[in-house]
């Protein structure tokens, strides 16, 4: 009695293309390690700070301080008001601060920007009144 190969060559086909089904995939997740993609491919998500003014509702003409948390550690940070900008470093804990003086009484919205690898992004804002 003759045995047909045709089982042979169906196993050896399957095993192929198991192999070959492998062999892209391991090439694919190699591909986008190496693009330094992180998380299936997805950007680390911006922070997000969290501003304050101290005091609350500084005086006009006085100096006061703007600060934030939630930055990245050592991060540059840009404090922006209309085009106005004052830079400085986060510091280990993602903490940075900056002293500003507004000349009139009024409402305004101080942003802070942290740069990154696609240039600056604005990560928190905070809203404040100056008094007389």
């Amino acid at each position: 009695m003759k045995k047909s190969n045709s089982g042979k060559m169906w196993r050896f086909l399957a095993v192929l293309v198991l192999g070959g089904l492998l062999f892209t995939a391991a090439v694919s997740v190699d591909t986008e390690a190496a693009r330094g993609a992180r998380g299936g491919g997805k950007p680390a998500p911006a922070p997000t700070a969290t501003l304050s003014v101290s005091p609350s509702s500084p005086a006009a003409g006085v100096a006061f301080i703007v600060s934030g948390t939630g930055f990245h550690a050592g991060a540059p940070v840009n404090f922006v008001l209309g085009s106005k900008a004052v830079y400085t470093m986060a510091n280990a804990s993602g903490y940075a601060a900056t002293t500003w003086t507004i000349a009139l009484p009024g409402t305004y919205t101080i942003a802070a920007k942290e740069a990154t690898s696609k240039g600056w992004v604005q990560v928190g804002s905070i809203t404040f009144n100056v008094v007389r």
